[in-house]
């Protein structure tokens, strides 16, 4: 099971699965015990079929998805700078 702490708004890095043929980035919309669901917004053209046949959203394992951009730290440099 993945390490990081995993947040509403996260930007995050999804291994493949079928139908999928590449991996892909979107953004957590919701999270379960031991699953997430990640609206897309980066990926593949030759995933687009994919992509529009699962209304742009993926539930996954939380054991395949990194974090690359955590909207809490984002949240907290704004915070900063307004200061």
């Amino acid at each position: 099971m993945s390490k990081e702490k995993i947040n509403i708004g996260d930007k995050v890095q999804a291994k493949k699965f079928s139908p999928f043929e590449h991996d892909f980035t979107g953004t957590i919309e919701k999270i379960y015990d031991h699953s997430v669901l990640v609206l897309i917004s980066d990926y593949d053209s030759n995933d687009e079929a994919a992509v529009n046949e699962m209304n742009k959203r993926a539930i996954l394992k939380k054991e395949d998805v990194t974090v690359i951009s955590s909207k809490q730290n984002n949240s907290n440099s704004k915070q900063k700078e307004e200061k």
